[in-house]
């Protein structure tokens, strides 16, 4: 792109070129010029003829060759959207999806606003998922896990930006990195993609926070397996998975002794959710 180029120019642009990549390459577009400029995307809408200097063109031009090799947006600007929160992410931890929000609303529909009960997530990542509940239930004692230093940080960093103050970060693998304390309720949004399921638009993110063993069942079962011994009578464990793995998860809760098996749609009507409680 050249000087004397308008705002309006640049997104329509760069549109076309986005095509090739993404379904919603005017917004990806418009998020990056607004990234690039330090504004609000109401400010491009509002001034679409306003001209880039020189250098707000090779910000802009930087941004778009690293989304054109498939960089997704998070990772560019450091941040996505979850449950109304901003949370900081990089390649280290997976990207916060809209689905997972069915996880959130589904924990919070069962604990009562002035609960003060344990709840562990399992593989916290960017802390997204306890950092929303913490925001909804800050009565709650919330212990975040994750195999990951890397990812810890970027948790921390996320407690810290949103001033949360009941939750303690743990390492380690699943629930083994629990305490000896007994939770209400357990959760987590395990890897749970088959290893011959990988495509190019995931090649940026932890594949370790992606794909599992056992056609995308390892995780999943290492958790229903081992997380009865760490609940309370009544406590649930709470499992995003994959659209098709619904009957096989609520079998394994069976084969484990769980009771209530429950099994909740996403925003697309895909089985995302299910969930038990020990007897």
């Amino acid at each position: 792109m050249s000087s004397k180029v308008t705002i309006d120019a640049v997104i329509k642009d760069s549109t076309v070129q986005l095509k090739h990549i993404s379904d919603t390459a005017k917004l990806d577009a418009q998020i990056l010029l607004a990234f690039a400029l330090g504004v609000s995307k109401t400010y491009l809408y509002t001034w679409p003829d306003r001209i880039l200097n020189d250098t707000e063109l090779q910000t802009f031009d930087n941004l778009l060759t690293q989304r054109l090799s498939n960089m997704p947006i998070a990772y560019i600007t450091g941040s996505k959207e979850f449950w109304g929160l901003e949370i900081d992410v990089n390649e280290n931890v997976l990207i916060p999806r809209p689905d997972t929000e069915t996880l959130v609303e589904a924990v919070l529909n069962i604990i009562p606003k002035d609960a003060n009960w344990n709840l562990a997530d399992l593989g916290t990542g960017s802390g997204a998922i306890a950092i929303a509940i913490a925001t909804e239930r800050p009565n709650l004692q919330i212990y975040a896990t994750d195999i990951s230093d890397a990812a810890l940080l970027i948790t921390q960093q996320n407690i810290k930006k949103h001033n949360i103050t009941n939750i303690t970060l743990n390492k380690g693998s699943w629930c083994h990195a629990l305490s000896q304390l007994k939770f209400q309720v357990i959760l987590s949004n395990p890897p749970y993609i088959g290893k011959n399921e990988a495509t190019q638009n995931l090649q940026h993110e932890p594949q370790h926070a992606l794909f599992a063993e056992q056609d995308g069942y390892c995780c999943l079962r290492e958790i229903i397996k081992t997380a009865g011994a760490y609940l309370t009578n009544n406590g649930y464990v709470f499992l995003e998975h994959g659209a098709t793995q619904a009957k096989t998860i609520r079998d394994l809760f069976i084969k484990y002794n769980y009771q209530k098996v429950t099994t909740i749609k996403d925003i697309a009507k895909h089985d995302r959710i299910s969930y038990a409680s020990q007897k």
